[in-house]
């Protein structure tokens, strides 16, 4: 009887692991559906974060192209501008040069009417003379 006493207490023992390691299972498979779970939910946010990248690389593609028109068209106005100021200073010059013309155009034009009240003068003077003479 002895042994089966001692088998009796092996089976309750045996049971005992038994029911521990089941319970430790279970605890280990709830974890292990947790752990799946979230790695689901990770997978997901991981998706939606690559969308928002390929949205925001996009995004960055099109403002480098715009920037690179709007440097472009800054490069064109620059150059214009340099353009303009080169013209406007010869313009400049050439108003400054005109206007010395005219002023020495003015001068002669007076001079001129000086000569010709002058030579007018004289005219009189001389027909004048001419008519006492005869």
């Amino acid at each position: 009887m002895k042994k089966s006493q001692q088998l009796e207490v092996e089976l309750d023992k045996t049971k005992e692991e038994l029911l521990t390691t089941t319970q430790k299972l279970d605890e280990k498979e709830k974890a292990l559906l947790a752990a799946e779970k979230e790695v689901n939910s990770l997978n997901r946010r991981v998706q939606g974060i690559e969308g928002d990248l390929e949205t925001c690389e996009d995004k960055l593609l099109l403002a480098t192209q715009k920037l690179d028109k709007a440097a472009t068209a800054e490069d064109d106005s620059d150059r214009m501008r340099k353009v303009f100021e080169s013209r406007a200073l010869q313009d400049e010059d050439r108003m400054g040069k005109l206007e010395d013309e005219l002023k020495d155009a003015r001068t002669k034009a007076e001079d001129a009417d000086k000569q010709y009240d002058e030579v007018s003068k004289k005219l009189q003077q001389t027909e004048s003379d001419l008519e006492r003479a005869e």
